[in-house]
Order: C-alpha cells, then sequence, then structure tokens
C-alpha cells in the first residue's frame, strides 16, 4: 500500500473544477452548489441542523478525485453513493442525524443523484438531467475532432460541463449559496470525520488490505481535504459570475490534461485556448439549461423528500 497522505493542493485542484471524474462508476451527478441548494430545502430550517446537512449533501463525492489511489477510484465512490444508508445507521442521533440526513439525499440509488444520472423528472427522456443534456450537447456542438477524443469520453465531458453550468445558474436563483457552501464547510460538526470511519474504514480496509486504523486515517485525510476544497468552492461561487465560471473553467482545464493522460491523451491545443473552449461550452450548457434547470431541481426536491422518508431517514 502507497503511504497515506494528503495531497491538498492537487486535492482541492480536483474538487474545484468539479471534474472531469469518469474513472468512477458514479462521478459527479449534480454540482455541490446544486445539491446544497436541494438540501437547503429539504430538511431541518435551523441553522446548525440546516448547515450540516448541506455539508453532507455533498459529501459522498470526497473520493472522486482520489487520482493518487487509481486502484480505490471505483470502490470508495461506490461506497458512498450506494451504500449510503450505512451513514445513516450507524449516525447516532443529533448533528449526526443532520449530517447523514443529507449524506443519503445524495445517493445515486434513490437520492438526488438518480434524477441527474438515471430519471430525470421532467424532461420526457429515458436519462438523467444531466445526461439528457449532455446528448443535446454532443449532438448539437461535438467536440473538435482535431482533440481526439471519442464520443464515449466527450459525453462524459459534457456531463460534467452541463452540471458546472447549472451550478452557475443556481447561483442566479440563490446569489448567497456560494456562502452557504463556504460556511456549511467551516461549521461542519467535527464528529463528521468519525461517523465516516464507523461507517466505511472496516469495509475498505477489507478491500485494501491495509489496517482499519490505516483506513480511519486514510477516510479521515480526505474529508479534511474535502472540507477545504468544498469551502474554496463557495468563494468561487460568491464572486460575479464570470469571475466564477472563468475560475471553474481553468481548474477544468488543468484537471483536463491530467484525467485525459490517463487515456493516453495529449490534447493539441495550449492552455489559454483550452480554458477558452471550455468556457464557450460552459455558456452553451447555460443557454440548453436555463429554461428548465429549475424545474428539474424544484421536481427532484419532492422526489427526494419522499424516498427519504419511506426509507425512514427523518429526524
Amino acid at each position: 500500500m502507497k503511504k497515506i497522505q494528503t495531497r491538498k493542493n492537487f486535492v482541492v485542484m480536483g474538487v474545484l473544477c468539479l471534474g472531469l471524474m469518469f474513472s468512477s462508476s458514479e462521478g459527479f451527478s449534480w454540482g455541490f452548489a446544486t445539491h446544497a441548494y436541494m438540501d437547503d430545502h429539504l430538511g431541518k430550517k435551523g441553522t446548525r441542523n440546516n448547515l450540516n446537512e448541506i455539508y453532507g449533501g455533498v459529501m459522498p463525492d470526497l473520493f472522486n478525485t482520489l487520482f493518487e489511489y487509481p486502484e480505490y477510484l471505483d470502490f470508495l465512490p461506490d461506497q458512498t453513493h450506494l451504500r449510503s444508508m450505512k451513514v445513516w445507521k450507524t449516525s447516532r442521533g443529533g448533528v449526526e442525524k443532520s449530517l447523514a440526513f443529507g449524506f443519503v439525499s445524495h445517493n445515486d440509488r434513490w437520492g438526488a443523484d438518480f434524477t441527474a444520472h438515471h430519471a430525470c423528472q421532467t424532461c420526457g427522456e429515458p436519462v438523467g438531467y444531466a445526461y439528457a443534456k449532455a446528448n443535446v450537447l454532443l449532438s448539437e456542438a461535438p467536440l473538435p475532432e482535431e482533440l481526439g477524443i471519442p464520443d464515449e469520453i466527450a459525453i462524459e465531458i459534457f456531463h460534467e460541463i452541463v452540471e458546472n453550468a447549472v451550478d452557475i445558474l443556481v447561483k442566479r436563483t440563490e446569489p448567497l449559496i456560494g456562502d452557504r457552501l463556504s460556511s456549511a464547510a467551516q461549521q461542519r460538526s467535527p464528529r463528521f470525520p468519525q461517523l465516516l470511519v464507523r461507517a466505511y474504514a472496516k469495509r475498505f480496509a477489507s478491500f485494501a488490505g491495509i489496517t482499519e486504523l490505516e483506513a480511519a486515517q486514510f477516510i479521515q485525510a480526505a474529508e479534511s481535504d474535502f472540507r477545504e476544497a468544498i469551502s474554496s468552492y463557495g468563494e468561487i461561487l460568491s464572486q460575479d459570475e464570470e469571475t466564477a465560471i472563468g475560475l471553474i473553467s481553468e481548474q477544468t482545464a488543468n484537471l483536463a490534461q491530467v484525467f485525459l493522460a490517463l487515456y493516453g491523451i495529449t490534447l493539441p491545443i495550449d492552455q489559454e485556448d483550452m480554458v477558452g473552449m471550455i468556457i464557450s461550452y460552459m455558456g452553451l450548457a447555460m443557454e440548453s439549461c436555463q429554461a428548465d434547470y429549475l424545474e428539474e431541481i424544484e421536481a427532484t426536491i419532492p422526489y427526494v423528500k419522499h424516498k427519504l422518508r419511506i426509507h425512514g431517514v427523518t429526524y
């Protein structure tokens, strides 16, 4: 096993750009601001509980950018997206229930990510909202052929761009959503890392062939870095729209080079051109989503609320 350590700058870069995380079968579905908006309308209204629900609601993605550990990129995101009820069942009341409530709301089986990945609530497509819009981009504005990116990777790139675009649109609907994200990260309960350890360390240790102590340390380090990244992402969304789009696109371009190299793809364009291209596609995605993104989000909220209730996730 590689020495467990934090790579703060790398992880923060990966989380800030939201992206291009195709190694995991779950990947990112709704963006962080979109999850925050949903969780702000799902559970308790009290500030402490509400902020912990918001923080819990983005945390299933904490393992999605662990490029240093490619052997874990399928296993760990699957645990948090498909086995999220483990967090609810191991939570011990009080603020842990707030964190677990948000965490479960995100899940890919029947939670908010289900509508982004698999079952759009409003668009009449047999896929999730993010993929439906990604298909539109792939059809109407495919990536330039000279980039050498096959369609099966291009659709995932567009999927991530759609999520980023919806986050910017959510910022228009709720201008303080960036502040909410940053506050949620900064004020999250210190009990959360141990909650994750109780839920996932034993199974992770068995999978990775490490001790439970090493698994716990790995999970705690990942949560700490991700917490900082969420706070920083909230700060980006607190900027004016043009600045926020530019920063997200710049970070996406940086990570794209790292990710595409895993597929043996070296882009034949320089960094500045790549950032400009991503900004252009962000604009196209925002145009595509402008008319119906809020309708989809507002339909997802009662859907998730109903699913949480029938699965006993109430407090």
